[in-house]
């Protein structure tokens, strides 16, 4: 005990002892505050990480996955504007009675002089391009020499400009509920209107897509993908959900009666446009049309955090 004795009122001994051990104390405090901050910055790049994932699962269906497996949409048809053609036959499938929907997505090269027409059947019903406005027309047939058309509003918006648009045109005859005609067009509502209380002409064509009308106009310039037909009338709600924001999906759960990949489900050679719906009307591509690696998409921006 004597030994201690003279340190016994060394209080400057103390006091260093004590700030010592608050040192170590902080120098802790730091380390695992250190620790916490990395465990959260690893967690919030994995969940960007996921975040990316899962946009481009959904959006980039044009690029192939890490394990090979092929894109959802990697063809459409192009076709040159005069003679091309898919040819679907004329099967009893596709001709409709008081009611049908028809999807597809087009990208129209130029605007011309003469009618580009992307879907057509001839005598009873044709979805086209008008000429010069790039506006989109609707005419559906009651006879051999009568029709009712309906056209996309005349606000300068020209579908003719480049880029893949998508449309639906759906109608029923003499519809209690809501107008004949509708358009839709990227997913919106362009067309709502009635006049028609006549059955669809019943017409021996074929189901033609990207055909021209009569002589002196000219068939698709451009491409088109993703094509269907129902007879049933869709709602918007199926429009929009067929639409994707922009990314053609697998519309199967909608049970089209018949649906030309355009190339997808026939590795892209081939003259045979297989039909994916209930009917198998599989289409033919005529003349010049030819599958190609050209289909809708759509690019998503990802924002970055900094840390």
């Amino acid at each position: 005990m004597k030994k201690y004795k003279p340190y016994l009122n060394r209080v400057d001994l103390v006091k260093n002892q004590v700030e010592r051990e608050e040192l170590r104390e902080q120098e802790a405090k730091r380390k695992r505050s250190r620790r916490i901050q990395e465990q959260n910055r690893q967690r919030w790049l994995k969940y960007q990480e996921q975040l990316r994932s899962e946009l481009a699962a959904r959006y980039f269906h044009s690029v192939q996955s890490v394990g090979g497996e092929e894109a959802f949409n990697t063809y459409s048809v192009a076709f040159d504007g005069t003679d091309d053609h898919v040819d679907c036959g004329n099967d009893s499938s596709l001709q409709p009675t008081d009611e049908f929907s028809v999807s597809a997505w087009f990208k129209s090269a130029v605007v011309g002089n003469s009618t580009n027409n992307f879907i057509w059947s001839k005598l009873y019903f044709r979805l086209l391009i008008l000429p010069t406005s790039g506006r989109i027309g609707f005419i559906v047939h009651r006879s051999a020499g009568q029709s009712t058309a309906r056209y996309t509003p005349d606000d300068g918006t020209s579908y003719s400009d480049g880029n893949w648009h998508h449309v639906v045109a759906t109608f029923k005859k003499n519809d209690p509920a809501a107008a004949s005609y509708k358009i839709y067009v990227d997913g919106e509502l362009k067309v709502d209107a009635g006049g028609y209380n006549s059955n669809v002409f019943a017409s021996s064509d074929s189901f033609k897509i990207g055909a021209k009308n009569v002589s002196g106009t000219t068939g698709m310039n451009g491409n088109i993908d993703e094509v269907a037909f129902w007879k049933t009338k869709l709602t918007l709600t199926d429009v929009q959900n067929i639409y994707n924001d922009g990314v053609p999906n697998d519309i199967s759960s909608y049970n089209p009666i018949s649906w030309w990949r355009m190339g997808d489900n026939d590795g892209g050679t081939g003259t045979t446009v297989t039909d994916q719906g209930s009917a198998g009307n599989n289409g033919t591509l005529i003349n010049d049309a030819v599958f190609e690696e050209n289909t809708p998409s759509y690019l998503v921006s990802v924002v970055s955090y900094g840390y």
